[in-house]
């Protein structure tokens, strides 16, 4: 096995510098191939030119055998990707490392496996004396080249593999071996290959879920391949009826998949199919198969003897499951000649039959009818009190199909009540059917029928959600007996109605009774504004002389103002116009004005505006608000700018000191409206602060509101006002989405050069610089801020750049003649060290393409690069540090054991890389725990042996 070389045997081969497209590779005074020696070998294995590579081995190009490229992968890796059998040949025989890795762990073999380049993986074994033909890839999946190949189907490599040694009983993360990954794929060769190796191992070896082989080839699409493989597997010995820990079968998994030719050779062997086993849910493949609707699946299941009869562990039937499956006609009519009369009937302790469960289920009306056809009872019990029409008539049927229904010969009269004196036309009529009572009237249904509480038809219409069209369809029929008949509680329909704001069945049902009396409508009245419909004062006041409105009490009165006020400026005009007043009203009480404004109601601010009910506008609420402020703070334009119009206050304050303009700006208004206040009188406050003390402009950058802040800055809104945290406004307009906008609004072609300026320009160069807006950095150097300043902790833009991992920043910022100058003074402020820690690797790039940085971080000052990117856990930085030169013996021991790791996975991966650095070897993962802190000391101890 060629060990990984440390970083320490790198010095006698030069320095490493950064090219420009972005590839690692060494450039040593030895290498005969000159700096692009590496790049061209790299080329020529990629292409596949073994001349080209030749010739490069022998103008002395050794050093570019370890050169990385694309994926940190070698010649040889490049090679064994392509399949380059010739290329790999020369490669090896070279002296290239034949267990080398890529960024994705993988050796070269792997690679050669999962494509299926059997030339170039039989040269390489044959040349290759070092090849580890077992190697796992180093991430969690603990997969070898023999998994891969399986997988892939490639029965070549597979050969291949078994017979360099290759161990068939390997298991990866999920305890599988090559015969499960084949299998679960439908790998039909590859199974074939497997079986015939040796040793074959136990094809009846279940992985870390429980699966079989068999299992997880029964799985899937239907194919002729699948179907193959379960043939394979039955032949060498597989039991389809091992299900540990009362898991799906073979059969169960196929029949859910729909994979009939895998149910057909399952079936083919007889007994050990467990045609009636169950699983844990108690589900045999039969209903399996019901549940994912697949008939053709049923009907074979049917006619090799599956039991229609079996149920699951609470007790629902095959039929019933059927019924609910999207479709459910065909499946029904596939299994009720299966089912005897008393199956037919069965009902579970407390459930119902499957003809009840039909009748009410969204997918199975259309079984009723076949149900009913194969002798279904539908007198058979059912839980709770009800009918089996009264039960069918609380649900939405297609009209054509419930009067088929009612027409049947076997369905129950109309006419018979449940427990609680209820017919199917009440239930009709409760759920707001209009269609279905219609069916029913016609099927001979009693409309005077009551119920035991006294409730009639008409009733139970009321109650209904429908907009009025069942109630009114009974009364126009004249089929709704009684409307003055009243309930238990005394309440008629007109009653019910009123309550439940039914304004159609209100209009309707006052159409037909005769004129009520005052204290009839007073009572509707009050119910109507308990239901806070508004539409349904309109419908009273409409229904004749409104002089009962003035018996109404005054709390009543000022109700319905409110209601209508903030929902409907029509019923609010007919209230105002039968002799309601809104001229006076308590102080510090919401006003009708108020209300509209707060509800956004722009057509109740418009009628209540009008001279003739001389309204005061800028009356106040408890809270001091008037009806602009209210507006503004909900950001109702139309009502704010009516409001103006008719000379509201716009300086106007609450009693907690916000101004209606703070207000406005904060709820997101438009500048129209913010205009508008200005005009009328709030510029006064435009540099007012709030109880956080920060500026308006301040509130309107931080609510995005663009149009607001130039607005405020035509007003007078001094731009360079620091916030209540002590900083820039400008700051805030860095973090906006258009913040260049914002800029250009704000900030003026030129800056004053006064020292409050110009720190405060700095500032938000910094800040922009931190959040990585490049074209906004480039824009602040523009209008004058210095690039080079520093904040109070000593950090410049350039250094924030890099801290958090801002590239394009940090390339503008290098190309700046002056950020270069102070970079070159304080070569060793950390930048490089900083941004290992961000996890940006083109910026670790840039940074230490610099020559005066010291890669390990020996000054002290800040830990070393390698030690950070390892601590967070980005392993994309750690390969780049590690091929660059970094030494890995800088990497503190704390940070190798997980102890501080915050990135799980990826710091194991970091922790591997820095390990193989130092040892070399076969990293190993704990495959029970491979995303936490256990991965990376896992890797750690095993390559180093807890090297320090």
């Amino acid at each position: 096995m060629v060990a990984a070389t440390h970083p320490s045997s790198c010095a006698s081969k030069g320095a490493w510098t950064m090219p420009t497209n972005g590839t690692v590779r060494d450039v040593g005074a030895g290498s005969a191939a000159g700096a692009s020696g590496c790049d061209t070998l790299l080329a020529c294995a990629a292409a596949g030119n073994v001349d080209g590579v030749a010739e490069m081995l022998r103008a002395g190009a050794h050093d570019g055998l370890e050169a990385l490229g694309e994926a940190c992968r070698t010649p040889l890796l490049v090679a064994a990707a392509g399949g380059h059998a010739a290329v790999v040949k020369l490669l090896v025989e070279t002296g290239a490392d034949v267990n080398a890795r890529d960024s994705s762990g993988k050796v070269p073999l792997m690679l050669m496996a999962e494509e299926g380049h059997a030339e170039a993986m039989e040269a390489l074994l044959a040349a290759g004396r070092d090849v580890v033909v077992d190697l796992r890839d180093s991430n969690h999946t603990l997969l070898s080249a023999l998994h891969l190949a399986a997988a892939a189907g490639h029965a070549a490599c597979i050969r291949l593999l078994l017979s360099a040694g290759a161990d068939a009983t390997a298991r990866d993360h999920q305890a599988r071996t090559a015969l499960h990954a084949a299998a679960l794929q439908a790998k039909d060769e590859a199974v074939a290959a497997l079986l015939h190796s040796e040793p074959v191992g136990n094809v009846n070896d279940v992985d870390a879920l429980g699966c079989t082989a068999i299992r997880l080839a029964s799985s899937g699409q239907n194919d002729a391949a699948r179907a193959s493989v379960v043939r394979q597997l039955l032949t060498a010995g597989a039991d389809p009826a091992l299900a540990p820990g009362r898991g799906k079968t073979a059969l169960s998994a196929a029949a859910e998949s729909g994979n009939d030719l895998v149910v057909t050779a399952l079936l083919a062997c007889g007994e050990r199919a467990a045609l009636e086993a169950k699983d844990r849910t108690g589900y045999t493949a039969l209903a399996r198969a019901v549940c994912a609707g697949h008939v053709s699946t049923v009907r074979l299941l049917l006619a090799a003897g599956a039991d229609a009869s079996a149920r699951d562990s609470t007790g629902t039937s095959v039929l019933k499951m059927a019924i609910s499956v999207p479709g459910s006609q065909e499946l029904v009519d596939a299994l009720l000649p299966a089912i005897s009369a008393a199956d037919l009937d069965y009902a579970p302790p407390g459930g119902e039959t499957a003809l009840w469960h039909a009748a009410q289920s969204g997918f199975g009306r259309e079984a009723v009818l076949r149900l009913l056809e194969a002798g279904a009872d539908p007198e058979a019990a059912s839980a709770g009190p009800r009918t089996f029409l009264t039960a069918a008539a609380r649900s939405r049927w297609k009209p054509d199909l419930f009067r088929a229904l009612l027409a049947h010969p076997r369905c129950p009269d109309v006419n018979t009540a449940a427990a609680d004196g209820s017919t199917a036309l009440h239930s009709a009529a409760r759920s707001g059917n209009a269609d279905m009572v219609q069916a029913l009237l016609s099927a001979g249904a009693d409309a005077a029928a009551l119920k035991a509480c006294g409730s009639t038809v008409l009733m139970e219409a009321a109650w209904a959600s429908d907009d009025g069209a069942t109630a009114r369809l009974l009364v126009e029929s004249g089929r709704a007996g009684y409307v003055g008949a009243r309930n238990e509680a005394g309440h008629t329909a007109l009653h019910i109605a009123a309550s439940r704001g039914n304004v159609e069945a209100v209009a309707a049902l006052l159409e037909v009774l005769p004129p009520q009396s005052e204290s009839t409508i007073r009572e509707l009245f009050d119910l109507v504004l308990a239901s806070r419909k508004p539409m349904g004062i309109a419908t009273l006041l409409a229904a004749g002389d409104t002089a009962w409105l003035a018996s109404v009490d005054p709390d009543s009165k000022a109700k319905a103002l409110l209601l209508a006020a903030k929902c409907n400026g029509e019923v609010l005009g007919a209230l105002l116009a039968a002799g309601l007043e809104v001229g006076s009203w308590p102080p510090d009480c919401q006003t009708p004005l108020i209300a509209a404004a707060a509800a956004g109601c722009d057509a109740s601010v418009e009628v209540l505006l009008r001279p003739e009910h001389a309204v005061a506008v800028d009356a106040t609420d408890s809270s001091g608000r008037t009806a602009l402020h209210c507006a503004v703070q909900a950001a109702h334009m139309t009502a704010a700018l009516l409001l103006l119009q008719a000379g509201a206050n716009a300086c106007t304050t609450s009693s907690d000191g916000v101004p209606a303009l703070f207000a406005a700006v904060r709820a997101g208004c438009s500048a129209l409206v913010v205009d508008a206040m200005l005009e009328a009188g709030a510029s006064r406050v435009v540099n007012d602060r709030d109880r956080s003390r920060n500026p308006l402009l301040h509130i309107a950058v931080n609510a995005g509101a663009l149009e607001a802040a130039r607005c405020l800055v035509k007003a007078g809104a001094d731009v360079w006002a620091s916030t209540g945290a002590d900083q820039p406004v400008l700051s805030e307009a860095v973090r906006q989405p258009r913040a260049e906008e914002f800029f250009d609004a704000l900030l003026p072609s030129s800056c004053a050069a006064d020292g409050a300026t110009q720190a405060s320009l700095d500032a938000v160069l910094r800040t922009a610089a931190e959040l990585g807006k490049v074209r906004l950095v480039r824009l602040l150097a523009d209008r004058g801020a210095d690039v080079c300043s520093t904040g109070s902790t000593g950090e410049t833009a350039l250094l924030a750049a890099s801290r958090c991992g801002r590239f394009d920043v940090v390339d503008f910022l290098l190309s700046d003649t002056e950020s270069v100058r102070v970079l070159d003074q304080t070569a060793n402020d950390g930048q490089s060290a900083l941004a290992a820690g961000a996890g940006n690797a083109a910026v670790v790039k840039t940074l230490l393409a610099r020559e005066q940085y010291d890669l390990d971080g020996r000054d002290g000052k800040w830990p070393a690069p390698l030690a950070l990117a390892v601590q967070w856990g980005f392993p994309d930085v750690a390969r780049y540090l590690l091929a660059a030169g970094a030494d890995a013996r800088q990497v503190p021991h704390k940070f190798m054991d997980g102890a501080h790791a915050a990135a799980g996975l990826g710091q194991a991966q970091a922790v591997s890389l820095v390990a193989a650095a130092l040892e070399g070897g076969n990293l190993r993962f704990e495959a029970r725990q491979p995303w936490g802190r256990r991965g990376g000391l896992v890797a750690w101890r095993s390559c180093c042996g807890g090297v320090k």
